[in-house]
């Protein structure tokens, strides 16, 4: 026991590191999400001296929601460390940081039995195989998120340090959109706890520090974008009404979470610590309320849930605790303790299996370079490219020679904060239109088509009438829609081609080449080779 004490970092900086080889391991052989690309680009284009955007020349666009990520990105990629190692770093210091929090609550128990060692070496390493783990490992930031929440749990369970929780809370904030909303729940129970042990004078001080870094923070960044909210909140806005609701309730019913959820509310009755587990939990029930509002697109792994399932399990860890001090079972204790052991290494299992989709063949992991080379090898100068996949094709094409258009609005303020439309589509006038036509229409006889790509002829799949969800307002139908109407109404100026990226008969990207282009035989025979080499060129491989 006393090993453990005296060096209660070691196993946990084990964790992180075997976490941060075995991303790499499998980053070197596959490719980030489409997200994690966008974030790239506008590390990138700061680090090159670009500013905060999303193409060089471009003004200050705030696509990146995730403020806080993208610059500690941008230290380490200023430092001479590639964007995608930048992540897979930094994640990794998220686990480190949740394990040693998870092992200190464990250690607290002062306890030597065979059952404390058991959840000593399991417990910190059974939240990271959870469903965020396709996510976390593919780009986004979801475990150094988890890193600041634990720390913000982790002072509620150390009443007597409450006062910093403020500063966990702008932290979070300034991390995550929803950052906000967890550091509003984690302020009240701040908040209650201060004013319980008369630590209120340096909660108000840490309180004001937050509240003047936000401030500061607030008026720099509208004064540079020029926007009161990042661009992907007006975008995820649109739609209105319970739109994250269904994606909540499909999150509790996922790999037996509700199971998992329940076990611990048992639990917290047997033990008598209902309270402080619903003090615990004001945090997560705020971002549950609030991500029933949400449009929750990208939403790989629930990573928007990660948050209250580190809760719900930082809970656990400490009921765990109080049973590992407690010198008999109390009725129930170890099967409800048991429970959600079990249900958690069940579903680590599936998870693990589920990375198998970051290194498997897509075609437009490589593509967009190849369009890159083609644009670059053209006499064309000054080429725009309009889109909604706004990640890989986006990030290949970086260069002042190429304005890239955001159709959805996630990178593109027009687009963002007005509805797409004709007339905005003609005034921009593409060179290139790519669209993920999101099954609104119908590509020709599909059952009979033995290729991966087809090269149309006939503007009928894009007449408006035929439209399966014209009603539909949310900005990605709505992009498809009028992509659609667009190339409907201007067919005669464009080769379009449809391609089955998921080799399923699908046909659900739409690429339109303008004639004058003059790289539709080029265009073919890079998508062709693309299809047959069949490479898996990772994206290490790629840089």
């Amino acid at each position: 026991m006393n090993l453990f004490e005296k060096n209660d970092y070691l196993y946990p900086l084990f964790i992180g590191f075997v976490f941060f080889i075995a991303s790499l391991l499998i980053m070197h052989n596959g490719h980030f999400h489409e997200d994690a690309y966008i974030l790239f680009i506008y590390v990138e284009n700061f680090v090159n001296g670009n500013g905060i955007t999303y193409f060089p020349g471009a003004p200050p666009i705030e696509g990146a929601t995730d403020f806080l990520w993208m610059i500690l990105i941008s230290i380490l990629v200023f430092l001479g460390i590639d964007s995608g190692t930048a992540v897979l770093i930094l994640n990794s210091v998220g686990v480190f940081i949740v394990s040693l929090l998870i092992s200190k609550i464990l250690l607290e128990s002062k306890e030597e039995s065979f059952r404390f060692k058991f959840f000593y070496f399991v417990l910190p390493l059974l939240w990271i195989p959870q469903s965020f783990l396709l996510a976390g490992i593919g780009g986004f930031s979801v475990y150094l998120y988890l890193g600041l929440i634990s720390l913000a749990v982790y002072f509620i369970y150390h009443g007597e340090k409450c006062y910093l929780i403020p500063l966990v809370g702008i932290a979070l904030s300034l991390f995550r959109p929803d950052g906000v909303i967890l550091a509003i729940g984690f302020w009240l129970v701040s908040l209650y706890l201060c004013s319980q042990n008369k630590e209120f004078k340096k909660f108000a001080i840490y309180t004001l520090i937050a509240f003047v870094i936000g401030v500061v923070y607030f008026l720099w960044r509208y004064n540079y974008f020029g926007n009161l909210l990042p661009l992907p909140l007006y975008v995820k806005s649109s739609e209105g009404g319970l739109a994250g609701l269904g994606r909540n309730m499909k999150w509790i019913n996922h790999d037996w979470t509700s199971v998992y959820l329940l076990a611990i509310v048992f639990l917290s009755i047997v033990f008598k610590k209902l309270r402080v587990v619903a003090l615990y939990s004001v945090p997560a029930v705020l971002l549950y309320v609030a991500l029933m509002f949400a449009t929750q697109s990208q939403n790989i792994g629930y990573r928007f849930q990660a948050p209250l399932f580190i809760i719900s399990f930082l809970i656990f860890v400490v009921l765990v605790g109080i049973y590992l001090r407690t010198e008999k079972d109390v009725r129930f204790s170890k099967f409800l303790i048991t429970l959600p052991v079990i249900v958690l290494t069940v579903s680590s299992y599936k998870n693990v299996s589920d990375l198998s989709e970051i290194t498997a063949f897509n075609y437009i992991n490589e593509f967009p370079k190849k369009i890159n080379e083609l644009i670059l090898s053209s006499n064309n100068n000054d080429v725009t490219i309009a889109l909604t996949e706004a990640g890989r094709l986006a990030y290949w094409n970086q260069s002042a020679k190429i304005k890239i258009i955001d159709l959805v609005g996630l990178n593109t303020p027009y687009t963002a904060k007005n509805q797409l439309s004709i007339e905005y589509m003609e005034s921009i006038s593409p060179d290139i239109i790519m669209f993920h036509h999101a099954r609104t229409i119908d590509i020709g006889n599909k059952d009979k088509v033995n290729s991966n790509h087809l090269v149309l002829s006939d503007r009928a799949s894009f007449d408006p009438a035929g439209f399966k969800n014209p009603k539909r307002v949310d900005k990605v139908i709505v992009a498809a829609n009028v992509a659609s109407e667009y190339l409907f109404q201007h067919f005669d100026r464009y080769d379009v081609i449809a391609v089955d990226y998921r080799e399923d008969g699908g046909f659900y990207h739409i690429y339109a080449l303008k004639k004058k282009l003059g790289i539709k035989a080029g265009f073919l025979a890079a998508l062709d080779d693309v299809f047959l080499q069949r490479r898996d060129l990772s994206y290490y491989q790629m840089k």
